[in-house]
């Protein structure tokens, strides 16, 4: 039984492409099974049928899933992982997202509501059948998205923390059983995006430039030469790399971007927030969203997805670059970001995996080289040195959360999204 092909009555008004980049490693525009939420590789269930607790939690997921993404909170779609791609991350939601966009979500939502009434009734060899129904796949993969939002904590000391034991608020699963689930889909997740960075290229206008610099050369250091995987079988691509990849993709795509500043006090309580809109000129710049514009950006879609990145600056440092420079920076963001990466590690240090490579690489090409040095001298670009703008996530929303946080006359709200 399937709900693939019901097109929304409004997906005439959304303004994107039908592109999959991700059409060699997974088909976006078909349909997979509802237990597919779950993680689990087809292997399990060839011995194992799911059972009708499984079924109600994908059920349930797939409901609120579909419920927080029409209210237009992708915020809450900020999947966490054990990696360092949360840029990757942003970009696959945002492509999930367009694709979403173009399915009848309610007429979905009312069948899904239908079925899971209609499995109360079924016997146990009836439950199997349900084991065929089908979703789109955008809609499966932001469930799983959801899941890996929703179990983030953020602690004030270690950051966002994994706690499965969350999706206990769906179900009545045991802990183990609840953490298998999150490995699951941490690790599918991880090694998607890890992949996608390679096929982006495809989609990057052939010559493009990003620092200056053609994609190709920074791409070469995203292909699967550079991809390492740790013990668990999870693959890290060297972040810094895979962030320009990114940029160019999104300067490509005409992809709306956000920079999003908070600026602290000594006491990290946040006094101001400043937040400017990008949008890529299809070939090499972020061009800067005037002040002037932003009333235009209100008659467009609001469930576009913006990608956000997300910082902060420290109101009291000592430093020499405590002036933003703000029409500088404005006019070259990409730069802003490289700037930021110099000082954050390609990879991370993998606790369970001492064997596990997290050096990092240095490109061969003298003008990256070159040009990594030169930003690295960037001052208030770190955690230790803030002054000017340190990066601490990216991640997405949609155009109305971000207008809606730029009227805001007081912005001492907490950040859009949550910080890894």
């Amino acid at each position: 039984m399937s709900l693939a092909n019901q097109i929304s009555p409004e997906s005439s008004s959304i303004i994107s492409s039908n592109r999959n980049p991700y059409s060699k490693i997974l088909d976006l525009t078909g349909e997979v099974c509802l237990i597919d939420i779950l993680g689990f590789d087809k292997a399990r269930w060839q011995t194992k049928m799911p059972s009708e607790q499984e079924l109600n939690f994908c059920f349930d997921i797939a409901l609120v899933a579909i419920d927080t993404f029409l209210s237009g909170k992708y915020s809450e779609f900020d999947a966490l992982t054990t990696t360092n791609c949360c840029h990757g991350t942003a970009l696959l939601f945002r492509n999930l997202a367009f694709l979403a966009l173009q399915l009848d979500l309610v007429h979905i939502k009312k069948e899904l509501i239908n079925r899971k009434g209609y499995l109360k009734i079924l016997n146990s060899t009836e439950i199997e059948g349900a084991f065929n129904w089908r979703l789109p796949t955008p809609i499966v993969e932001l469930s799983k998205m959801f899941i890996l939002s929703h179990i983030r904590v953020e602690d004030s000391e270690k950051g966002s923390r994994t706690t499965p034991k969350k999706l206990l608020e769906f179900s009545t699963f045991s802990h183990k059983f609840c953490k298998k689930i999150v490995f699951n889909l941490q690790k599918q997740l991880s090694n998607l995006v890890a992949q996608s960075y390679n096929l982006y290229l495809n989609e990057i206008t052939p010559g493009a430039l990003i620092c200056g610099i053609n994609a190709n050369t920074w791409g070469k250091y995203v292909s699967n030469k550079y991809i390492r995987t740790d013990v668990k079988g999870l693959m890290y691509v060297p972040s810094l790399f895979a962030m320009q990849i990114s940029l160019a993709y999104l300067i490509c795509t005409t992809a709306k971007v956000a920079l999003v500043k908070a600026i602290i006090d000594s006491s990290g309580n946040i006094v101001n927030k400043n937040i400017t809109l990008f949008q890529g000129n299809g070939n090499n710049q972020l061009r800067p969203i005037l002040n002037n514009e932003i009333n235009r950006l209100k008659s467009l879609d609001q469930r576009e997805p913006v990608v956000i990145f997300s910082g902060f600056s420290q109101l009291d440092s000592k430093s020499k670059s405590s002036c933003f420079q703000k029409n500088h920076w404005k006019e070259n963001l990409p730069n802003l970001i490289l700037a930021c990466d110099t000082h954050y590690p390609q990879f991370p240090k993998i606790t369970d995996d001492p064997n596990f490579d997290s050096s990092h690489i240095t490109p061969t090409e003298n003008e990256l080289t070159e040009l990594l040095a030169k930003h690295a001298e960037v001052q208030g670009v770190s955690f230790e040195d803030s002054s000017l703008f340190c990066l601490t996530h990216v991640n997405t929303a949609s155009l109305n959360q971000i207008l809606m946080q730029k009227d805001e006359k007081k912005r001492k709200c907490s950040p859009i999204g949550s910080n890894t």
